[in-house]
């Protein structure tokens, strides 16, 4: 079972994609989350990408499946996974699905959190604003102004994505402008109708 949730930054895809991982008992593999990894481990792989997520832009396809089947290589990826924040432009598509069908698998269900801009903002606020009370470091990429320029990037590449996988017929989209546990709910009665 492959599922991928995306929508745009700070709207939470990593809080749902780890619920449903912990609930199918599979992995949640973040794009981001790798790409910060491998810039922290200084592989040639991560110090390109950060060139691009460093200054809001969207990493290349080729480089992203390149630290992408780094991680679905694991044995714990071999049952399934899932995606969190990819595919989020049509040039991931082709190279992902051409991965997966190598190895007889491929992408089952596409989860949209339809989020308005102010609300991943607000979100993102209070979530910067948790790290520093804590004293945690807050992550370049979620200054306000760095956040409103990725929006605008990410509604720029999402709408090919959305229909595509919409002919597909595995695009479901998710009310987000509603409480973790009620968003989580409305996945999960999605999700059910496709492993049942």
């Amino acid at each position: 079972m492959i599922i991928s949730i995306i929508g745009p930054p700070g709207c939470g895809k990593g809080t749902q994609a780890k619920l449903l991982a912990e609930k199918l008992g599979l992995p949640a593999i973040s794009t981001g989350k790798l790409f910060r990894q491998e810039f922290e481990a200084r592989t040639p792989e991560g110090i390109e990408a950060e060139k691009y997520w460093g200054e809001g832009k969207w990493v290349t396809a080729e480089l992203t499946i390149k630290i992408l089947k780094k991680r679905l290589e694991q044995q714990d990826c071999q049952k399934g996974f899932i995606l969190d924040g990819t595919p989020r432009k049509m040039g991931d598509i082709p190279l992902l699905e051409e991965y997966l069908s190598q190895k007889g698998q491929k992408i089952d269900l596409v989860l949209h959190l339809d989020t308005k801009d102010e609300t991943c903002l607000s979100r993102l606020t209070h979530r910067i604003f948790e790290a520093r009370e804590k004293g945690e470091e807050v992550r370049e990429d979620e200054d306000p102004e760095e956040v409103k320029e990725r929006l605008r990037q990410y509604h720029k590449t999402i709408e090919p994505v959305l229909k595509y996988f919409e002919e597909k017929g595995i695009l479901r989209h998710i009310n987000n402008e509603q409480p973790i546990e009620a968003v989580f709910e409305e996945i999960w009665s999605k999700v059910k109708t496709v492993i049942q």
